[in-house]
Parts: structure tokens; C-alpha cells; sequence
């Protein structure tokens, strides 16, 4: 009899990850291309040594940037989505964060997915895991978890001073609609809160667009931005100013949005036009949490203001 319980409650619990999978997908924009050649991701780069991983944490040492090859946008798809991308021994939450990935990789107006990867195992993961016959994954393996001084780092690498949309984000949201019409202008920080799915049941949503701390631009996990961004003043100045964790560390957004706008940022939360999901049903979290250890302290904090439109 026990054994029967213990299935049921399995069956119970992975339920809303197999509506994500199922049911709650794009496929109907899933871009289509025939006869694609899949290259394997382990071809295109080089699989660091146990040498590479003592390297300075704060630098990119085995992302070289210099090789990154950018997509041309077409009239459908501009955006480049940058991310952290792990694997976790959380089933539910690995699944949520595969959820999320795919989406965006079938998204057609998502043009090339920046995935920055802290292990080198999960190299041969990606071309396994994910369906991707645009070559939207552009991998990039830093040796540890992302901070936001690494994504700027990679982006001011990566994009060379180029006039490119990004989209900065946690590994456990989706674009949906209204990014179509987002043309970024510069000096603009667009940080939409997200969006909780119907199906997901939570009794605390921590950060809504309807309600709560999103409802004010309180709590974000996705920036939209034209680069490039003031690298020089973020980095060169002061080495540990955005040495924290992207994703996991409360108030780390609030930190980001305060140097932004000290630096003449315009912010703005236009969550009811730019519709982002957030994949975490399951409430799970693969790093510790406090939620009394804030980093946005001392006034060095910012929102991104009240929920609106484009």
C-alpha cells in the first residue's frame, strides 16, 4: 500500500511541471526549418581543464568572447537573451528551469539564447535536453555562478560596443508577448515585472505584476536594455560593485536598477505590455535562501515604478 502513496504523491507533485511541458508552450510560433544541421555544442567549444577552474572567479576565463558569433536580426526576431544556465538534482526545479529554456528557445522573436554556464558538465546537457533548430543556444562556460558583474562583463565582450537589444534574466522566466513592439532606446532600463502561470498555485507570490512588490517595480527578474552599458563605470571603478549573485540574492535586482539610474538611466515597468512568465511552481530553490539578508541596504536601492504599458 505504501508504495501506491508514494507514487500518488509523485504523480501530485510533478503535475504542474507536465502542464508546462505540455500545455503551456508556444509550439504554435515554433520556428520551423528544414533540413538544419544540429552541430554538437561540444564542437563548438573547447571543454575547460581542472587548470581553468582555479582561475580568477571575477574574469571570464574560458568564454572567449572574441569567437562569439551574433545573429543578424530579421524583421521577426531581434532580441538576445542572456542567462545562467545549471543543472540542479532538484527533479521538479530542473524541470522548471528546462521549461523556461525552451520556451525561450521556441520564441520567435527571440533571435539568439546567450546560455553562461558555471560547470563544464553540463556542456553535452544542452544539445540532449533541448529541441534547437534555429542555433539559438550560444553557450559560453564561466566556471562559476553568474554575478551581475559577469553578465556585464559578457555583454560589453560579447556584443563589442554594438547597438543590440538584450534581455538580462533569470533562468526560471519566459518571454510571452508584447516584446515585439519594445524598440529599446538608449539610456533606458525596461525591467518588467513578471508573471505568476495560471495553473501554479502559490500561497506567497513573491513578486507579481498584478500585485505586491511587482505591482510597484519592487522586485525584478528581467531587464530589457539596448547596449551597450556604462562597462567602464560598473567594472573598472569598484571591482566588488556588482560582485553579487544574478538570481538568488534578495534585493540583488534593487542594487542593479540603483547603479543604472545613478549612472542616467530612465527606468520604467511596463509588466501589462511586456508579458514574462516565471516558472517555479514548485517553490524549490537549488541555493540557500534567507529572506532577511537583503543587499539592497543604505539606500542604495531602486524600482522600476508602478505597473504600466509601453
Amino acid at each position: 500500500m505504501r508504495p501506491c502513496l508514494y507514487i500518488l504523491l509523485f504523480c501530485i507533485l510533478t503535475l504542474p511541471i507536465l502542464y508546462e511541458y505540455c500545455c503551456f508552450s508556444p509550439s504554435e510560433d515554433r520556428i520551423q526549418e528544414e533540413e538544419v544541421q544540429v552541430l554538437p555544442l561540444l564542437d563548438l567549444l573547447p571543454v575547460p581543464t581542472q587548470d581553468d577552474e582555479d582561475e580568477d572567479a571575477n574574469s571570464l576565463p574560458f568564454c572567449d568572447t572574441g569567437q562569439i558569433l551574433l545573429k543578424e536580426s530579421t524583421p521577426r526576431a531581434r532580441w538576445h537573451w542572456v542567462q545562467q544556465y545549471f543543472s540542479t538534482n532538484m527533479t521538479i526545479r530542473q524541470a522548471e528551469y528546462d521549461a523556461a529554456l525552451q520556451w525561450n528557445l521556441d520564441h520567435p522573436h527571440i533571435l539568439q539564447v546567450h546560455l553562461l554556464l558555471p560547470n563544464a558538465d553540463d556542456f553535452p546537457l544542452l544539445s540532449l535536453t533541448f529541441h534547437d533548430p534555429a542555433h539559438k543556444i550560444t553557450p559560453c562556460f564561466l566556471g562559476h555562478r553568474l554575478t551581475y558583474r559577469s553578465a556585464v562583463q559578457y555583454i560589453h565582450q560579447a556584443f563589442a560596443n554594438r547597438s543590440v537589444p538584450v534581455i538580462l534574466s533569470n533562468g526560471d522566466i519566459s518571454m510571452y508577448s508584447g516584446f515585439d513592439r519594445l524598440f529599446p532606446e538608449p539610456k533606458r532600463l525596461y525591467a518588467p515585472a513578471r508573471w505568476e502561470p495560471s495553473h501554479c498555485n502559490l500561497t506567497k507570490p513573491l513578486c507579481s505584476c498584478s500585485f505586491g512588490d511587482g505591482a510597484v517595480g519592487g522586485c525584478v527578474d528581467t531587464f530589457a536594455f539596448l547596449s551597450p552599458l556604462p562597462h567602464g563605470s560598473l567594472l573598472e571603478v569598484d571591482q566588488e560593485l556588482l560582485n553579487f549573485y544574478l538570481g538568488g540574492r534578495l534585493g540583488g535586482e534593487n542594487v542593479f536598477m540603483f547603479e543604472l539610474k545613478k549612472r542616467g538611466y530612465r527606468l520604467s515597468n511596463p509588466c501589462k505590455s511586456l508579458i514574462l512568465y516565471h516558472h517555479h511552481c514548485s517553490n524549490l530553490r537549488p541555493f540557500s535562501w534567507n529572506e532577511t539578508e537583503r543587499i539592497n541596504v543604505k539606500g542604495r536601492s531602486a524600482v522600476s515604478g508602478p505597473a504600466s504599458f509601453l
